[in-house]
């Protein structure tokens, strides 16, 4: 009977002493074939443990040519996306063509070289196996991944380039925007003779880019002069009527000329887009001191909804910076409820603006004129930032914590976890694996190369 209390006893206090070793991957596999487990939380242990596998991602498989110049192939990679269950990759790529692989066997499945009739732009899947895809030639396209010999269907209604595709799947309804400005809704489950149906949901001069969050719940758009617009209590049915003859830009101009009494009537007149139950609208101003902002060409929302991701240029075109900007909701005060109401500058007394700018970082400037696509790991943890001819890891403090649990009181840079440099002409866009520990980066040279942990 003493000897199983001492065996007890040394089973507890080895745990104890495993409990204040240092967390690492090789610590958490070895103990875990052992069956042995930390007293912590297992859910936080087990992302906090897949977090860290990201500082050791490394370029390990090619898919086509990476060191293929631009002149050659299908040209730069300008967006790529995974299946829903990380079985397919498919790229979007600049000469009109579009490329789909395997990511775990990095083996290339098809390419379809006259996708569009220009430069395929983005790419976005529906369900396992739909999805659509953009072009400069103002148009949509759906496609069925089992069988790419033919598109499905082809959606006209933008006039001019097609930058960004969203899908709602609480309504069913695709989202889809381009430099005409127009943000536009499809029913794809209702098909009308010809064509399929669309509506315009909101214009607005400059429009750069369009998200939606995971649940649906806001849509942020972002423009070419510096600001972002977030709709709050998103109802894509009513958008069009509860937006209507709202102009941000007209906003965003008298805030920046500083012109008071100008920028008091407009909030008079227009204070009820401000504080609609649906379809609110807040713009974002916040970005770091000293930055004079253009050019907000790069959205991203956190796998939970609770950020923004945006990169942006300076106005001299020679710097890049990229911003995370909480999206939760905050109190918006009445000027006739708020103390400091006064204090603030005219234009900002009818409601208050929220302060929403939480981390920042300096970008390299490679490859001006080129958008380059950011992303989120699926943990949220992680953002992966093309850098020169590389990407950098970031992270939102040091132990790689969720922005919940560290958000800061001020704006703060991001972390650097790591910087890889993998090709050899600047990268464009780059995408986490929903599924697996697995990274690819598509260049401006068309190569794609795949990141996994090498421990």
């Amino acid at each position: 009977m003493y000897t199983i209390k001492c065996q007890n006893i040394r089973v507890v206090e080895y745990r104890s002493e495993t409990a204040k070793r240092r967390l690492t991957p090789w610590n958490w596999l070895r103990e875990r074939e052992c069956g042995i487990g930390y007293p912590i939380d297992k859910g936080r242990e087990r992302s906090e443990i897949v977090a860290k596998l990201y500082s050791v991602m490394s370029p390990v498989k090619c898919i086509g040519s990476a060191l293929q110049p631009t002149l050659e192939g299908h040209g730069s990679v300008f967006n790529l996306e995974f299946s829903p269950d990380g079985s397919y990759l498919v790229a979007a790529c600049e000469r009109k063509s579009i490329k789909v692989s395997d990511p775990l066997s990095a083996k290339e499945i098809t390419t379809v070289s006259d996708a569009h009739d220009s430069c395929v732009n983005f790419v976005r899947f529906l369900d396992q196996r739909l999805f659509a895809t953009c072009s400069d030639d103002k148009t949509v396209a759906l496609w069925d991944i089992r069988n790419l010999k033919r598109k499905i269907r082809v959606l006209r209604g933008h006039h001019s380039w097609v930058k960004n595709i969203e899908y709602s799947s609480e309504t069913g309804l695709l989202i889809t925007s381009g430099f005409d400005g127009n943000i536009l809704s499809w029913d794809i489950n209702k098909y009308h003779e010809n064509s399929y149906q669309y509506k315009r949901l909101f214009h607005m001069d400059g429009l750069m880019r369009s998200r939606l969050t995971p649940n649906s719940g806001k849509m942020i758009v972002s423009n070419t002069a510096g600001f972002i617009v977030i709709v709050h209590d998103l109802d894509l049915s009513t958008l069009d009527l509860d937006l209507r003859g709202f102009d941000p830009v007209e906003y965003y101009q008298l805030l920046v000329q500083k012109k008071s009494e100008q920028l008091a009537d407009y909030c008079s007149e227009y204070a009820d887009f401000f504080t609609a139950r649906k379809n609110r609208v807040e713009i974002v101003t916040e970005f770091p001191d000293r930055i004079q902002v253009f050019c907000i060409s790069s959205l991203q929302i956190h796998p939970q909804g609770w950020c923004l991701l945006s990169r942006f240029t300076s106005e001299t075109e020679d710097r890049e910076f990229a911003c995370i900007h909480d999206l939760q909701d905050k109190p918006r005060v009445l000027a006739a409820d708020d103390k400091n109401a006064d204090k603030r500058p005219v234009g900002q007394q009818t409601v208050s603006q929220a302060n929403r700018l939480t981390h920042y970082v300096e970008e390299s400037s490679d490859g001006r004129g080129y958008i380059k696509e950011l992303c989120f790991s699926p943990d949220g943890r992680i953002i992966c930032s093309p850098y020169g001819y590389g990407v950098r890891l970031l992270a939102f403090n040091p132990k790689l914590q969720e922005l919940c649990d560290c958000h800061p009181d001020t704006p703060k840079e991001l972390y650097e976890l790591k910087t890889i440099i993998c090709h050899r002409r600047t990268v464009l866009t780059c995408k986490f694996s929903p599924v697996h520990n697995l990274l690819a980066t598509g260049c401006q040279g068309g190569g794609i190369i795949l990141h996994q942990p090498s421990l």
